[in-house]
């Protein structure tokens, strides 16, 4: 690949690590003469993402990099997984704010901006998500609003699902506000420039507030939704705020984590700008500046002015030292690792969803998970304080078939030699806690006796009641209570047979709660995929402190033989949900919903990054898997892709949902490095695909036409038959997702599995290059004549960069893009559009026909320019070239295409049969 030097000076590169929490430069120590090599992301063919890499040298003849080398500044600094973080500092410059951070750039209030009409608010950032969850539901923009004194002017806020609000203040402490009603329409990563402009005497006797987005503040603007339009004029009220850009000062809301490009306020609807703030303009690091408006700016509170573009963030794992013969050149050989690397090593799978989702209960007394080994005689409790849980009869990790436990105990007495028993202590609660409690368990009784056999016994030290009976039959369910003196102070039946709980994994809470001179109680069956039922009542006393949960006095009866029973649990909380979800291992939770759980629960530096119309997959059980298992996992059932950060030690998922009908990036032909080659393989043939999910059905797919079928050649390339396992929540998903793979395996299209772009020969497209990264869209115009038929739609899976003092070389691997162009039914103008079952030319055509007999050899036929005017004109593809039809009329057996020839470069004449479809067809996502 060829390199060129930068016009005037060397490359700013910045090499970073992390000592006592704060980011070191080591600049000086990088061997200018070995490239910094970063690869990101996943190869064109490969199917997971693989951990990132930075390898440089550093300088260590003065040992600053010899780990435990006592003279060394950073002795007892640096180590094993040491963070190290790669930039460089070049193209303009922008406002940086953290995540729920308090960076702004502020202005104070002045008589221009006291706007009390019209106004026209617009901001450009760049962000990772426009969407995403904020506190209290929205995230700041700006605006110039003080809610701590009522000097309330105006705010621009977004809310979680990404939808735009314009708020304001007639008199400084009453809001007024106005929705933008949908959300913005940006990709993840995108920039996007925001506006809303009020009239605020419409001359109807109304005000009208209107929504508009643009690519920057450049333009052009396209309106995002109807207006506004409110009875009653309004105006804004004149305060002493001061206007602010990112956090708004004790406004309650959200800060997003952005780059912010410029920001516009105009003194009525495209009136006279007021204040202009354009970041892209400023010297990186500075902290004042006076726009173009007169408006003086203070950047403060953690935003920062700069032109950093970090390249790669991760952890140095090890520091091998080196040196030549003759030990005067000594030298660091670096080879740092993103995250994945270490979440790939050494993790224990992690327990069931019931074993550690129950523990999380704050008024927990005691807990037997009951998921011990075969060979156990007891059943430990996790509980600190709390003894094992004793047991005869009972045969451990027997019953195995619930989707939230592991295997637990059955019932065994030998054919009613030996009873089964159990006995479990439980502590006192904590002074002042409340007098109830709860016992809860889960069960499985496949054959129940026609007599009524005690389940669960509780025993309690005070109270009116001290032994509590839970008992069954396979018509009646008992609840039974005894006083200190044996007698039965409550006794209630209800008749089972309306719900059945057998047969299946039940849930059993007995709740005990004081009501008055009154003990209230319920006892609630429920069925874990299913119904539930339950019995109530009252009798007078007072509730008594648990202090055990056993078997009936004599042990189990054999008729109870082959019942499964664990997790029971005993609480002062009679309305903890903690099992719920959990129970059936949280079956059927989207794979957003499971990533953001399993990062809050193992505390994993994960990322989901919503998207616009973003449903996930629904996913089967989650099972004891390794974290990173458990993660990727519900990627692949998605497919969509788990990567790490560049920006920080952590990971970003993005749905497949994310990766639809992206706006590219666009990039010349010519401004490419050498090097863009075509493989014409069979790399990513998939055409006959099986998706089975774990312990359910399967769904296969094959490709029965096109050139990618699994028709003999020529008709297609024959069978290229693959299957995978995705934890799906219905066997019914099993056959769309297998759908999907063929898609994306049955891609008719030249693939470009690197992408060379030279940026030290080409800088003026840094910033365009830098913005992509795993999950963008890279779309190359203007390709010479002896290319296939373009543009390049491509999807970039990842890269690999190579920087030095006068290089920088960056080289994508990507994928087409053209299936992720999917069908959207939505207002707009852009018309989706599915294509034929097949059509074919029914005679051959010259160059220079501009006419084409069309013949449909599947069912449907094409529209018609008389029934549907509106949809007309589109683009067709005829063997490689792509014509505009402007009209089809109807006809038997062939219709008539009134054509304009060679859209695409490509005029050439056509023989009989040849295929005609769609040239950007539409297509239904997953």
């Amino acid at each position: 690949m060829d390199t060129m030097t930068f016009p005037l000076e060397p490359l700013p590169i910045q090499a970073e690590l992390m000592v006592d929490g704060a980011w070191v430069d080591i600049t000086a120590d990088v061997y200018a003469r070995d490239p910094i090599t970063i690869t990101r992301g996943r190869s064109a063919e490969a199917a997971e993402v693989d951990p990132g890499t930075c390898t440089l040298t550093l300088n260590n003849r003065g040992g600053k990099y010899t780990v435990k080398h006592p003279l060394s500044p950073y002795h007892g600094k640096i180590g094993r997984n040491t963070p190290i973080r790669i930039s460089v500092h070049t193209g303009s410059a922008y406002l940086v704010t953290a995540a729920g951070g308090e960076g702004r750039a502020t202005t104070p209030d002045s008589p221009a901006l006291d706007i009390t009409g019209d106004i026209d608010v617009r901001a450009d950032l760049t962000t990772a998500t426009w969407r995403g969850a904020f506190v209290n539901g929205y995230y700041e923009l700006l605006g110039k609003y003080d809610l701590s004194t009522n000097q309330r002017s105006w705010r621009l806020i977004v809310s979680n699902s990404g939808i735009p609000e314009f708020g304001w203040s007639p008199d400084g402490a009453a809001l007024l506000t106005a929705s933008g009603g949908v959300p913005l329409p940006f990709d993840v990563g995108q920039r996007g420039a925001v506006r809303a402009t009020m009239d605020v005497d419409n001359g109807l006797g109304g005000y009208t507030v209107t929504w508009y987005t643009a690519p920057t503040l450049a333009g052009p603007w396209t309106r995002l939704s109807q207006l506004v339009t409110t009875n009653g004029t309004t105006s804004i009220a004149s305060t002493s705020a001061a206007m602010a850009v990112g956090n708004i000062p004790v406004l309650f809301f959200g800060t997003i984590a952005a780059r912010w490009h410029g920001v516009e306020v105009r003194d009525g609807i495209d009136g006279p700008a007021v204040a202009t703030p354009d970041f892209s303009s400023q010297t990186p690091g500075t902290g004042n500046f006076t726009d173009a408006a007169g408006r003086v700016w203070t950047v403060t509170d953690g935003a920062e002015i700069t032109n950093r573009r970090i390249r790669f963030v991760g952890e140095v794992p090890s520091w091998p030292r080196m040196r030549d013969t003759s030990g005067q050149d000594r030298y660091v050989q670096i080879q740092a690792a993103g995250i994945l690397r270490r979440l790939s090593q050494g993790q224990a799978p992690l327990q069931s969803t019931l074993r550690r989702r129950i523990p999380t209960e704050p008024t927990l007394l005691a807990y037997w998970p009951m998921e011990d080994g075969a060979e156990s005689a007891q059943a430990s409790s996790p509980i600190a304080g709390v003894a094992p849980l004793r047991t005869t009869g009972f045969d451990f990790a027997s019953a195995d078939t619930l989707a939230g436990s592991g295997a637990m105990p059955t019932l065994d007495s030998n054919g009613g030699k030996a009873l089964a028993t159990m006995s479990g202590t439980v502590p006192a609660p904590p002074a002042g806690a409340a007098a109830s409690w709860k016992v809860e368990f889960i069960y499985r009784l496949d054959k129940p006796d026609t007599t009524v056999w005690t389940v669960m016994r509780v025993l309690s030290s005070t109270g009116t009641a001290r032994d509590w009976f839970f008992q069954m039959s396979s018509t009646i369910g008992r609840v039974l209570a005894h006083d200190a003196d044996g007698n039965e102070v409550l006794r209630r039946d209800t008749d089972l047979t309306t719900f059945a709980p057998f047969g299946d994994w039940y849930r059993v809470q007995i709740k005990v709660e004081q009501s008055g001179t009154n003990i209230s109680w319920t006892v609630l069956w429920i069925h874990i995929d299913g119904n539930s039922g339950q019995i109530s009542g009252t009798f007078p006393g007072t509730v008594g402190r648990v202090t055990a949960v056993a078997a009936p006095a004599d042990g189990y009866a054999s008729a109870l033989d082959g019942m499964a029973l664990g997790h029971i649990s005993v609480m002062t909380n009679t309305g903890s949900t903690v099992y719920n979800e959990a129970d059936h291992g949280f079956t059927a939770e989207t794979t957003a919903a499971r990533l953001t759980r399993l990062a809050q629960e193992e505390n994993l530096p994960i990322t989901v990054l919503p998207g616009v119309d973003d449903p996930s997959t629904a996913l089967g059980p989650q099972t004891p898997e390794t974290a990173l298992a458990l993660v990727q996992e519900a990627a692949d059932a998605d497919q969509g892709v788990l990567y790490e950060d560049r920006n920080t030690v952590g990971l970003l998922y993005r749905s497949r949902a994310t990766l639809y009908n992206q706006t590219p990036t666009t990039v010349a032909y010519e401004d490419l490095a050498p090097g863009l080659a075509t493989p014409d393989d069979d790399q990513l043939v998939q055409n006959d695909i099986t998706i089975s999910r774990p312990g359910g059905s399967s769904g296969r797919v094959t490709s029965q036409e096109g050139a990618l079928s699994v028709l003999a050649p020529p008709a297609g390339v024959g069978p290229y038959p693959t299957s995978a396992t995705l934890n799906l929540a219905a066997d019914s998903q099993t056959q769309q997702a297998a759908g999907w793979r063929v898609h994306l395996g049955t891609v008719d299209e030249p693939r470009y599995p690197t992408v060379p772009v030279n940026l030290a020969r080409t800088p003026e497209l840094i910033e365009q290059i830098t913005s992509l990264d795993t999950g963008s869209r890279l779309r190359i115009d203007d390709l010479p004549a002896d290319f296939p038929p373009g543009p390049i739609d491509a999807l970039v899976q990842g890269y690999t960069e190579q920087l030095s003092q006068y290089q920088w070389d960056w080289t994508g691997n990507c994928t087409p893009a053209s299936p992720y162009t999917v069908a959207v039914l939505q207002d707009g103008d852009a018309v989706p559009r599915a294509d034929t079952g097949g059509s074919e030319l029914a005679a051959a055509v010259d160059a220079d026909a501009t006419t084409l007999a069309v013949t449909t050899t599947g069912i449907w036929r094409w529209i018609t320019s008389d029934d549907f005017a509106d949809d007309f004109p589109f683009d067709v593809q005829v063997g490689g070239e792509v014509v505009t039809v402007t009209a089809v009329a109807a006809g038997a057996p062939s219709q008539l295409f009134t054509v304009t020839r060679g859209v695409n470069g490509i005029r050439k004449p056509h023989p009989a049969g040849e295929d005609v479809r769609l040239a950007s067809p539409s297509y239904v996502a997953l």
